[in-house]
């Protein structure tokens, strides 16, 4: 059996579209479609990551579904959380800050300094 393609579930999901905006990208890389993934898939759009040789038009991108699925397709699969496998984490000690910590001093009362 085939694997399926990025383009086949893009047009299951936008049947009758040729071309997605920046927001509709966003929803389907990143699940959601505030402003932060819209930012982020802009970025990956200028610096040519995502697509490259996309340009925008008319100041707004249009991004070509047959190009954004002909380029999720080259991307690696990402391991998820739950595919790493988390391999010497046992002591708790390991999660402590290091280097050297301000310890206030033995001094005694400090009558013209205030908090003392």
């Amino acid at each position: 059996m085939d694997p399926v393609k990025s383009v086949d579930l893009i047009t299951a999901i936008y049947p009758g579209r040729a071309a997605l905006n920046t927001r509709e990208v966003a929803r389907l890389l990143f699940g959601r479609q505030d402003r932060s993934a819209v930012q982020s898939v802009i970025r990956l759009l200028n610096a040519g990551t995502l697509i490259p040789d996309l340009r925008r038009l008319k100041g707004r991108w249009l991004i070509p579904i047959a190009a954004l699925g002909a380029g999720l397709d080259k991307v690696p699969a990402v391991p998820t959380l739950r595919s790493v496998r988390i391999v010497g984490m046992s002591a708790p000690d390991q999660y402590s800050p290091t280097g050297r910590r301000r310890r206030k001093t033995n001094i005694g009362p400090r009558p013209g300094i205030p908090g003392y």
